[in-house]
C-alpha cells in the first residue's frame, strides 16, 4: 500500500529575489517531495521572477490578489478560501507574510484545513516605521497576533527575536521548538573559482558586496555613506551591489553626488550568487532590522567576513559576522571597518556546529517532520 502524501499549500506574498523566497526555494528543491507535495499561493499578480524554478520541479502555483487596498485583501482572502477547498486536501496551510498570516490562517481554519503554520520571517516592518500610522499598525498587530496564536496549531520562525515580535514572549514555543533557521545548500556555496561570465572582478582591489532590496529596512542609503567614507580612507576599494528596489532611484543619485561611480557596481537580480561571493573579500550588511538573513549564511559559508549592524541577531554569526552599532555615523562604520582589516586576524575559523544548523538537509528534515507529524 502506498502511502498517501502530505499535501502543504505554502502562502507567500511572491517569489521575487529575496530571503524568504530563497529558504523556501532551498526546501522545496531538498525536501522529499515522495512524501510532501508542495503547492504555492502567491498573493501577487503576474509571473513572478522564481516562477519557472518553482513549477520546473513540478510544483503548482497560484495566484490570489496583490495585497495593495482593502478591495484587493478581500479578494485575496475570498480566493484563498476557495482555492483550499477546490484544490482540497490540503493537510498543512504554512503561511509566511508577515502579521498577514493571521488572514491567512483563518482562510484555511473556514476552508478545514486542520493543521495551520504561522511563519516569521522578520523582526520588524516598515510600514511601522511610519510615524503617522503608528497606532493603526499597533492595533492591527495586535489583532493579527491574536488571530494568529488562536488559529495556528504551530508557531515557526527564523530567530528567537523574529518569534517574540510576531507571538509575543509567552507564545514564542507554541507546539514546542519553533526556531526554524534559514538553511542553505552549502555545498553550492563552499565551491571556489567559479567562473563568472558577463563582467570581471579586480582581485587587486578590496571587494565588497552587499546583497539586498534597495529599501529601508536593508539602510540602502546608508550604505553609499559607507562607501564614500571608505573610498577618503582607502581609495583601493569596491562594492559590488546585487539586488533592486524602491530606493533604487535615490541609490544612483547618491553616487552620482558623492562622485563615486568608479567605486560602486550595481548589479541588479542575479542568479548566480554564489559565484561573486567567492570573489570578494567583504560583506556590508547594516539593516535596520531582519529576521535571519539568509545572505549572511552564504556569505560566511564562502568564507566571507561580514561587518553587520547590531540590529541583527546574534543567531546569525557563524564565526564571521563583526557587529556596529546602527546608532553611528558613517565616518565611524569607515574607520572601524578600516581598523578591522588593518589590526584583525579576519581568516576566523567558521564554528561547524553551528554552521550544520544551516545545512538545508538538516533543516528539512526539521520541516519535513513538523509536516509529517500531522
Amino acid at each position: 500500500m502506498v502511502n498517501k502524501k502530505i499535501k502543504v499549500l505554502q502562502v507567500v506574498h511572491g517569489l521575487a529575489p529575496g530571503g524568504i523566497e530563497a529558504f523556501l526555494l532551498n526546501i522545496i528543491e531538498n525536501i522529499d517531495r515522495d512524501k510532501i507535495e508542495i503547492s504555492f499561493a502567491v498573493a501577487a499578480m503576474g509571473k513572478q521572477f522564481h516562477e519557472e524554478r518553482v513549477t520546473a520541479l513540478g510544483i503548482r502555483v497560484y495566484h490570489t490578489s496583490d495585497l495593495n487596498g482593502i478591495k484587493n485583501i478581500i479578494i485575496h482572502f475570498l480566493k484563498l478560501v476557495k482555492l483550499i477547498k477546490l484544490e482540497g486536501e490540503f493537510d498543512v496551510v504554512h503561511s509566511h507574510i508577515d502579521f498577514f498570516n493571521g488572514i491567512n490562517l483563518l482562510a484555511a481554519f473556514i476552508a478545514g484545513v486542520p493543521n495551520r503554520i504561522s511563519h516569521s520571517h522578520n523582526t520588524n516592518s516598515a510600514h511601522a516605521k511610519n510615524v503617522g500610522a503608528t497606532i493603526s499598525i499597533r492595533m492591527y498587530r495586535k489583532v493579527m497576533r491574536s488571530l494568529i496564536n488562536i488559529l495556528s496549531t504551530k508557531n515557526l520562525g527564523c530567530s528567537s527575536e523574529a518569534n517574540i515580535y510576531m507571538y509575543g514572549k509567552k507564545n514564542t514555543n507554541k507546539n514546542g521548538n519553533n526556531v526554524i533557521f534559514n538553511g542553505i545548500n552549502l555545498e553550492k556555496f563552499s565551491k571556489i573559482n567559479e567562473e563568472i561570465k558577463d563582467f570581471k572582478i579586480d582581485e587587486s582591489k578590496i571587494n565588497f558586496i552587499t546583497i539586498g532590496r534597495m529599501c529601508e529596512q536593508k539602510n540602502s542609503l546608508f550604505i553609499v555613506k559607507i562607501v564614500n567614507e571608505l573610498s577618503k580612507v582607502q581609495n583601493n576599494i569596491h562594492l559590488f551591489w546585487i539586488g533592486k528596489g524602491p530606493q533604487e532611484g535615490e541609490i544612483k543619485k547618491m553616487i552620482e553626488e558623492y562622485g563615486i561611480e568608479d567605486k560602486i557596481t550595481l548589479l541588479g537580480n542575479r542568479t548566480d550568487v554564489n559565484c561573486i561571493l567567492n570573489k570578494m573579500n567583504f560583506m556590508l550588511f547594516p539593516s535596520k532590522w531582519e529576521g535571519l538573513p539568509v545572505t549572511l549564511v552564504e556569505a560566511q559559508a564562502s568564507k566571507v567576513p561580514c561587518f553587520i549592524s547590531n540590529k541583527i541577531t546574534d543567531e546569525v554569526n557563524i564565526g564571521l559576522c563583526t557587529a556596529l552599532s546602527i546608532e553611528e555615523n558613517e565616518k565611524i562604520w569607515a574607520n572601524n571597518i578600516f581598523k578591522y582589516i588593518k589590526n584583525k586576524n579576519y581568516n576566523k575559523k567558521i564554528d561547524s556546529k553551528i554552521l550544520d544548523k544551516f545545512d538545508i538537509k538538516n533543516v528539512c528534515r526539521i520541516i519535513e517532520n513538523i509536516y509529517l507529524k500531522v
